[in-house]
């Protein structure tokens, strides 16, 4: 009988081993990437909406048709005040989660959560260079990112889904830029 024992409790053990061992080398959940497909077009019509609009207004002035060129040269300087206020932190922010998320299932978790603080930065900068309506989707990001610092810190369990929707939300935000920044302000006292 104590045989029996001796060979069943060595048997466990070594079954027991070869499980710990087993989970051990599995490589963990694999990483996804939080960001839907995306190129970087909208910077691209932004500059060349800017640079049409000063060619516009170049022809105009070279055929002395001076009295639209202010107006011209107002649409470029809001074509540019809208790519600094808000598309190209917006995409540094994009850059600045997915890295966080790359990162944070690496198991680089100090590293991760110092890349969703500058995206934090970026978003109070730009929640304080647009107008109260723009701000909104800004702030929203904001709380979103908030929610997920606490879920690294404290429910590990909902990360990877506030990955996920904050992930969503700024490319969306990205994208649609347009649509956000629409007939919104900007300060343009910031720049």
């Amino acid at each position: 009988m104590k045989k029996i024992l001796l060979i069943l409790l060595i048997l466990g053990l070594v079954v027991s081993g070869k499980l710990i061992f087993d989970a051990a080398q599995s490589p963990r959940e694999p990483w996804k990437p939080v960001m839907e497909e995306s190129g970087f077009e909208y910077l691209d019509e932004q500059v060349d909406k800017a640079i049409k609009h000063l060619n516009d207004a170049i022809e105009k002035n070279n055929r002395g048709q001076c009295q639209k060129e202010g107006e011209y040269l107002q649409i470029v300087l809001n074509s540019l005040l809208e790519l600094k206020s808000y598309y190209i932190p917006m995409t540094n922010i994009r850059q600045l989660i997915y890295d966080a998320d790359r990162l944070y299932y690496l198991q680089e978790v100090e590293k991760a959560k110092d890349k969703l603080q500058r995206a934090r930065e970026l978003l109070l900068k730009m929640d304080d260079s647009l107008s109260n309506k723009a701000a909104k989707p800004v702030t929203e990001a904001m709380f979103m990112l908030e929610e997920l610092i606490l879920a690294i810190d404290f429910s590990p369990e909902k990360v990877s889904e506030k990955f996920n929707e904050l992930g969503h939300r700024v490319n969306m935000m990205v994208l649609k830029g347009a649509l956000i920044i629409n007939e919104a302000d900007l300060k343009k006292s910031k720049h």
